[in-house]
């Protein structure tokens, strides 16, 4: 039983990196709406700290959506909760400011 949940769990992670380098193509393509819906797939189930990190901008800069702060607060609290070391927190909120 402990095999197919690793090949489950092995599954979400690559469909969930295969979104992330496919929304990153829409959006760099200017398709900004599939571009936020592939970028929102890949980061649905909080693991994806890249994805989180993207929306986190998109939703910061006006990238595809509409500026939205507390969505951004909420991308960069889960995604600190996926960070173990401080020098990545820092990386982020510096790049925030």
């Amino acid at each position: 039983m402990n095999t197919v949940k690793n090949l489950s769990d092995l599954h979400e992670d690559t469909m969930s990196i295969i979104n992330l380098q496919i929304a990153l193509e829409a959006l760099e393509s200017g398709n900004f709406q599939f571009g936020i819906e592939s970028l929102e797939a890949s980061a649905k189930n909080g693991t994806n700290a890249a994805a989180l990190y993207n929306l986190g901008i998109c939703y910061e800069r006006g990238i595809g959506v509409e500026p939205d702060r507390a969505k951004v607060n909420n991308f960069i609290s889960n995604l600190i909760n996926k960070i173990l070391t401080f020098r990545h927190v820092i990386i982020i909120v510096k790049h925030l400011l």
